[in-house]
């Protein structure tokens, strides 16, 4: 009886040694964290976009003055936009691909996708009676499920956030050029790009004869012949005029101002 009971004692004291080794093991296992989930940011807006004629059934969102429409083909029309690519929702459209499949464009709608569209402000030149600011706004759009009639796809369910400013690593504003020059009474323009970043960005002008017009990334400057005289074109000396400058600030959230100068010259 008494070897009975040391075996069953011994059994027993096995047992939770056993158990013991086998709680510190799961304790020591790394605990597998579901992985988060990506919600739609503060500010979405969810709306329906119908297929019609020239995409004139349009969506405009709070502070724009153009539209975002769908035409009859099933493309994008209304702002300048790019596919980022297939997404689970508008959350995970991040940044602005380095090579996207189809750059800034006309784009063809998919169930699924994302979008990243740039609006920019009313355009602004010497033949524009406008402001002294131009804009550029970036957005992101995703195509959330189809709205269909009749077994017939009609348009789209989808979601709007703005701005958008994709991730960066820049630390300042890089354009290709920071001096446009041109002689005055003939007229010139040229085209400042911003390289980088790519986010929502505005341009301020300090002279009217100095047009500009946004382009997404890109502003065109715009300087008429003789021009400064809009009411009575000008017939005087011009020589005062040569040397005169004006300059084109760009400002981003974020970063330091970069100043482009425009000069109108004498002839060459």
């Amino acid at each position: 009886m008494k070897k009975n009971n040391f075996y069953f004692l011994k059994f027993v004291i096995l047992s939770v040694i056993f158990l013991f080794f086998i709680q510190c093991h799961r304790n020591n296992q790394p605990i597998e964290e579901e992985p988060e989930e990506v919600l739609d940011p503060p500010g979405t807006i969810q709306f329906n976009l119908l297929k019609s004629a020239l995409g004139q059934e349009m969506f405009t969102p709070p502070g724009f003055s153009t539209g975002i429409g769908l035409d009859i083909n099933n493309k994008l029309v209304g702002c300048y936009f790019l596919e980022f690519g297939k997404v689970k929702c508008i959350g995970e459209i991040t940044q602005i691909p380095d090579k996207p499949p189809v750059y800034w464009s006309i784009q063809e709608v998919k169930k699924g996708y994302g979008y990243i569209g740039v609006y920019t402000s009313t355009r602004d030149s010497w033949f524009f009676d406008a402001s002294d600011t131009i804009s550029a706004t970036y957005f992101r759009l995703y195509v959330e499920d189809y709205i269909i009639k009749s077994e017939e796809v009609v348009g789209y369910i989808m979601k709007f956030h703005s701005p958008f400013n994709s991730k960066q690593t820049a630390t300042e504003i890089t354009v290709d050029k920071t001096e446009i020059s041109g002689e005055f009474c003939r007229g010139f323009f040229g085209w400042i790009t911003i390289m980088e970043p790519m986010v929502s960005w505005r341009a301020i002008r300090t002279e009217k004869w100095c047009g500009t017009i946004a382009y997404r990334n890109m502003i065109y400057v715009d300087v008429p012949p003789c021009y400064d005289y809009w009411e009575d074109w000008y017939h005087g000396d011009p020589t005062e005029f040569y040397g005169t400058k004006a300059t084109i600030t760009i400002q981003m959230e974020g970063y330091p101002d970069k100043i482009i100068t425009v000069t109108r010259t004498g002839p060459k």
